[in-house]
């Protein structure tokens, strides 16, 4: 070896940044041969363009920017691509077996979602042992291994974690600085909080119980022991049936137990914020982006909201035992006046950038509270349990394998309640007047400041007590919707009518406004007004348009709704928001139920409205085009008002079709 290369070698084997240690590794790639493989994740929020490149550098074709969880391994032989392979299944291993020089050769890489045998991991095995950095599994993140194959040694092994701030990445962890200015930005008006859970008993401590004795034991020998129970709903069922360990009372069935330990597949929304995609399975249930908090009041007038990693999320627990759902229990029995709902805004795995971009995206109110899984920080108030786990104590067994069981999370439920109240956080009196900062946003749309400035000077300052909003297509026009608008005007002192001005449907936007204003003259009460580009259109809710086609498909439909909320709804005093049943289409019903679930978070209460009927059966607009597609014009006349009787004969009959 050159004295060059030796110098590159002992630069490598100090250096902690994933950036400069790539940029060395193409220095003396010509004279190694150079195993790449990912366990877990490996594109996560801490791998940059940066890293994509310096990859290339090193001739590997795959670009991992947005591979998230793939697995993926690279082999590269002194400067040559040799394997290159990344799986597009998340739940497939990738394996690549063979012979260097007198050794049987093993690199494996699985990520997050494969739990079979021996789990997510990476292996570099020769002659099996595994030389990624001496562990079974390797670490996670990017597993690199270094080998003199003239030698027949490895020279350096190492990981790089690009899930979270930690030891081996550069980066500054983003969590206090973003803390210390939200607690700025709000003032008093909504209070965070820091908070340590109870933690698992350390080497030292003697009072275990037999449980805990077992777990340490485990751990110190593989830390991912538990995939060899619970990594395959196959190998899992015997070990359920018998209940071989204490936390498996708390499922009601194997198939509960193994949905529980599993993440729910994610994606990034339009803002760049990785949210968990809707998921309903046995004890695991996802709505609008946010994992379910059972036994919620129905009209809560504050919220609290946790931010976390696995252990917030609930991982390894059903929706009604986690320690949200608990807190929720114990606020709703203890404390009913507050009229608390308790949010769970976690998500697995260690993630400082995605908290802070969580606890930004939250719409706040006066009053409510956030809870942040973190270290204390000096001027924020900490929530500390961590001496909670320490023996004696009467929750029982309160780990499953170092996160907590259903018992663990009362524990850490209780321990939260107690904290509220010693420190008067029930007491929701704040001195002053509050007013919710405006969210930042130096790239708003300038059409979106045009259409809200419009909205402003509808009422021209003279605004209602009580208004209310339908959102309409009217496509076309039905007797269901003029019932829709009388209803909800015996509800409301003003009601305003948006029509949606995306042109994607049967009858021209210009028909259906003017059909609509027409056959609510005589409402004096109503205002009906364009949608504009940013309620239900394909910028906001592209699905809608393509309604057909997705009737099976579980659909975000937050976008529009949080959107509705935030900004336009605030320019006309909007407090109430009707909507119709949907017993016929599966998108809009989503979409109902993502109203219900947000729109109380701004201080507006929805309102679902039953269905005008006709023979038994609820009038709707693909009813009435259907009838016209076949002429039957005399049946039309029962299900839609005169005015558009009319404006259908002559759009089908005269040509105008």
């Amino acid at each position: 070896m050159d004295k060059q290369t030796e110098d590159y070698v002992q630069q490598l084997q100090k250096e902690r940044d994933f950036l400069n240690y790539l940029r060395l590794l193409k220095k003396i790639l010509p004279r190694y041969l150079v195993f790449i493989a990912v366990a877990d994740t490996g594109a996560a929020p801490y791998f940059t363009p940066e890293h994509a490149s310096a990859m290339a550098d090193l001739g590997l074709k795959v670009n991992m920017l947005n591979r998230y969880r793939q697995p993926y391994i690279a082999i590269i032989h002194k400067g040559q691509v040799v394997r290159e392979l990344v799986s597009e299944e998340l739940d497939r291993p990738l394996t690549v077996e063979g012979k260097i020089n007198s050794h049987e050769l093993l690199v494996y890489s699985a990520g997050f979602n494969y739990q079979v045998g021996i789990g997510s991991g990476a292996m570099a095995m020769f002659d099996g042992a595994n030389l990624f950095n001496g562990e079974r599994n390797g670490e996670r993140g990017f597993n690199i291994l270094v080998f003199d194959i003239d030698k027949d040694e490895p020279v350096h092994s190492c990981s790089f974690d690009t899930f979270a701030f930690s030891r081996n990445t550069v980066a500054k962890s983003p969590v206090e600085p973003a803390l210390s200015e939200f607690c700025q930005k709000y003032g008093g008006g909504v209070q965070i909080v820091t908070l340590s859970v109870p933690r698992f008993p350390p080497n030292h401590c003697k009072n275990l119980s037999d449980y805990e004795k077992f777990v340490r034991e485990e751990k110190s020998k593989n830390a991912n022991w538990f995939t060899e129970y619970a990594g395959h709903i196959e190998k899992m069922k015997p070990y359920y049936e018998q209940k071989v360990f204490p936390f498996m009372e708390d499922y009601s069935s194997a198939e509960e137990m193994w949905e529980t330990w599993k993440m729910p597949p994610s994606y990034v929304n339009l803002n760049g914020l990785r949210r968990i995609a809707d998921y309903h399975a046995p004890g695991v249930n996802v709505v609008n982006g946010r994992r379910l908090t059972t036994d919620q009041p129905i009209n809560p007038k504050r919220f609290i909201y946790v931010i976390g990693p696995s252990y917030c999320y609930g991982i390894g627990n059903s929706d009604a035992n986690t320690f949200e759902s608990f807190l929720q229990r114990r606020l709703n029995s203890s404390a009913p006046e507050e009229k608390f709902s308790v949010c769970n805004c976690s998500f697995s795995g260690v993630d400082e950038a995605r908290d802070v971009n969580t606890l930004i995206d939250i719409p706040y109110q006066q009053g409510d509270i956030v809870f942040v899984a973190s270290n204390h920080i000096w001027g924020i108030p900490h929530c500390n349990l961590s001496l909670m786990s320490v023996r004696p104590h009467n929750y029982g067994e309160i780990f499953t394998d170092g996160h907590y069981s259903r018992n663990g999370n009362r524990m850490i439920a209780d321990g939260i309640f107690d904290f509220l109240q010693k420190h008067n956080f029930f007491d929701e009196t704040l001195e002053g007047e509050w007013t919710p900062p405006a969210k930042q946003n130096n790239d708003e749309d300038e059409q979106l400041h045009v259409y809200k400035e419009h909205l402003k000077k509808v009422f021209r300052n003279n605004i209602s007590p009580t208004v209310g909003a339908i959102v309409m297509n009217c496509n076309p026009f039905t007797n269901g919707h003029r019932y829709l608008v009388e209803e909800a005007l015996k509800k409301c002192d003003r009601l305003v009518v948006f029509v949606v001005e995306e042109d994607k449907s049967d009858f021209p936007f210009a028909d259906r406004f003017a059909l609509v204003k027409e056959n609510l003259r005589d409402l004096k009460r109503v205002t009906v007004l364009k949608s504009g580009e940013f309620i239900i259109s394909t910028r906001t809710f592209e699905e809608y348009f393509n309604k057909e086609s997705l009737q099976d498909r579980k659909i975000d439909t937050s976008t529009d709704v949080n959107l509705f909320a935030a900004e336009i709804a605030p320019c006309l005093n909007i407090t109430l928001r009707f909507a119709g049943e949907e017993p016929f289409d599966n998108v809009t019903r989503q979409y109902n139920e993502s109203m219900e679930q947000i729109l109380p978070k701004y201080g507006i209460k929805f309102v679902e409205i039953p269905r005008l009927k006709s023979g038994g059966k609820a009038i709707s607009a693909s009813e009435v085009r259907k009838l016209c597609a076949a002429g039957e014009f005399e049946k039309i006349k029962k299900l839609v008002p005169k005015k558009t009787a009319a404006y259908l004969r002559n759009f089908y009959v005269n040509g105008q079709r």
